[in-house]
């Protein structure tokens, strides 16, 4: 089998990994406008407890409910608006840091926030993320450090309970709830540890999340619970505020937003342009290979020329003309047999004389006085033209 053939039946044929290449690159692209303009949207590829996944640990079904029944509903996303009055719901997902929930609590001071800790640990069952299944739960002692920043407590799990009451409704636990041992921190109806009060502030905490996201709101008796705890922490009148620990801060830039909004679009697309035609010259060539030639070229004439360059570039062409001139004289006076005594006019005239050319009107004395004037020369053209009617003239008579 040829290489041609080989290449063309194996799994890595040129087209396919051309293709993937491609489609590699107008993902990276598209997710990254995405994150730049629709942050939303963004959060809700993967499997973290946010506001807009559609997982069964996220909390997409219980901002539906809470902007369906009423309360005007805001999501942040700049540090900056934590200031904002209403009552703010925090959900934490296990890769957020303990500080960035004390932060929270330092720039809410006096408004009400309820924190919703995690509890499961998950992975994607499908592309889009909306299916996940559990691998475990979280470390109890990765979340104590969490608590530790809201207020005292030490987290505990427990199995079937069967049903309670919560916030007025009875409602059917889960079967592995997560509450803490905090004393007197516990909030009055509801289940022991499920609900606690920061002693210093409107700081609440919801140790389990099975009860308000996707996995429990599915359940109307949880969905009825989940508006009446709402109802319960908000002020009358004050709007609801969503949000997660990982906001931007106010004076950041949004890298995306400044490539691709004007003055920089331009240079954007010219850059993406250029790329692009980059990626294409490495699969098809555009016209032939260009041969890189030598530095110096082989050959006396090459040589010759070479050093014809290099005197021109330094300006010393018109001073050659004297010299060249004298070289000459020497050299038909030697092919002519001039004797050795005669020198400068009188050698002139012998060889004018010597080489018959009377009905010459200047003889070589013409053409020599041409070159020895080369300071009035003002082009290598005009130089060369009169070292070529002197070199011809000796040709001729020798």
């Amino acid at each position: 089998m040829t290489r041609r053939a080989r290449e063309s039946t194996g799994p890595f044929r040129h087209r396919t990994v051309v293709l993937g290449i491609a489609a590699t690159l107008i993902a990276g692209l598209l997710f990254f406008v995405l994150s730049s303009y629709a942050p939303k949207a963004a959060q809700n590829i993967g499997v973290t407890a946010t506001p807009a996944s559609d997982s069964a640990v996220g909390y997409s079904g219980f901002v539906r409910l809470l902007e369906v029944a009423g309360p005007r509903t805001t999501e942040l996303t700049r540090s900056g608006e934590l200031t904002r009055k209403g009552l703010l719901i925090v959900f934490v997902d296990p890769t957020d840091s303990p500080e960035s929930l004390a932060q929270i609590v330092a720039a809410r001071e006096y408004e009400p926030t309820l924190f919703v800790l995690p509890k499961w640990l998950v992975q994607p069952q499908s592309l889009i993320g909306t299916r996940v299944a559990s691998v475990g739960t979280i470390a109890v002692e990765a979340l104590d450090r969490m608590l530790e920043e809201l207020t005292p407590g030490t987290l505990t799990r427990r199995s079937d309970l069967g049903s309670a009451v919560f916030a007025g409704v009875r409602v059917r636990l889960p079967r592995q709830l997560q509450t803490a041992a905090s004393g007197d921190l516990a909030v009055p109806g509801y289940p022991d540890g499920l609900l606690l009060k920061a002693p210093d502030g409107p700081v609440f905490v919801l140790t389990d999340p099975d009860l308000i996201n996707n996995a429990g709101i599915d359940d109307i008796a949880n969905a009825r619970a989940a508006f009446a705890l709402i109802e319960e922490l908000r002020y009358t009148g004050d709007p609801l505020l969503i949000a997660t620990p990982r906001l931007t801060e106010p004076s950041g830039r949004n890298l995306g937003k400044l490539l691709f909004d004007p003055p920089f679009l331009p240079l954007t697309v010219i850059l993406l342009f250029t790329g692009l035609l980059a990626l294409l010259h490495g699969f098809a060539r555009f016209g032939p290979v260009m041969q890189r030639g030598r530095v110096f070229a082989f050959g006396k004439r090459a040589l010759v020329e070479t050093t014809a360059d290099l005197l021109e570039r330094a300006g010393k062409l018109p001073g050659l003309g004297p010299r060249y001139a004298e070289t000459m004289r020497r050299r038909a006076a030697e092919r002519l047999g001039a004797p050795p005594a005669l020198g400068g006019e009188r050698l002139e005239a012998w060889l004018d004389m010597r080489a018959n050319c009377g009905g010459d009107a200047g003889g070589i004395t013409e053409r020599l006085r041409a070159l020895d004037q080369g300071n009035d020369i003002d082009s290598p053209q005009e130089l060369h033209r009169r070292a070529r009617a002197l070199a011809s003239w000796i040709k001729e008579r020798t």
